[in-house]
């Protein structure tokens, strides 16, 4: 409904499910939709979980252009229980999870989650992305953050793993040429799984 092109990251509202509060993308492809181009948006909300929408279908506005019961500073997330926020960030995102996207889809997606660092600027942003708050830093200590990035991380690992070693049995081809196109981190990663053992 938008001309807005949406990527990972993006804060955005649903004009009209405002209740479902502050949403950041955290999934985003392109497709068509009645021979016009639009895409298909995985979106955590701080009210209404997961949804997975099409630009073609949703009202979707960046943060701010529509009154929130926050004003988009994410504070209504802290209001959410603590072990909610810690399992939104133990948790993988959908698009690395999905058995409806295709083994592959899946993999680099997963591969692309090895950006993320468990320090500086890196856990913050990754923590952002989790649990859609604007400073995570407001409900948890940067210690609490590197911690549960260390449960993220190897949940990341034993995930990659499984993919990788059922890829290799279904399309070997399919699975190097997402290793091959997936950043050096990620290559480090599924060299340091070792799945051939």
């Amino acid at each position: 409904m938008t001309a807005t092109t949406w990527s990972l990251g993006d804060r955005l509202i649903h004009a009209t499910k405002p209740d479902w509060g502050v949403g950041v993308v955290v999934g985003a492809t392109q497709q068509t939709h009645e021979g016009a181009p639009c895409q298909r948006l995985v979106v955590r909300f701080e009210h209404g979980g997961v949804k997975t929408l099409t630009t073609a279908m949703a009202d979707l506005r960046p943060v701010g252009s529509l009154p929130t019961s926050d004003n988009g500073t994410g504070h209504e997330t802290a209001r959410l229980a603590p072990d909610e926020l810690r399992q939104r960030l133990a948790a993988l995102p959908p698009e690395s999870t999905d058995p409806f996207r295709s083994l592959a889809a899946r993999l680099r997606s997963t591969l692309a989650l090895y950006r993320h660092r468990s320090s500086g600027a890196s856990l913050l942003e990754w923590a952002s992305l989790q649990t859609g708050m604007a400073d995570p830093l407001s409900v948890f200590s940067r210690h609490e953050l590197e911690q549960l990035f260390s449960r993220f991380s190897a949940a990341l690992d034993a995930h990659a793993r499984k993919l990788l070693r059922d890829g290799l049995k279904q399309d070997p081809r399919a699975v190097s040429e997402a290793v091959a196109a997936a950043s050096p981190e990620a290559r480090a990663a599924v060299k340091r799984l070792d799945v051939t053992r």
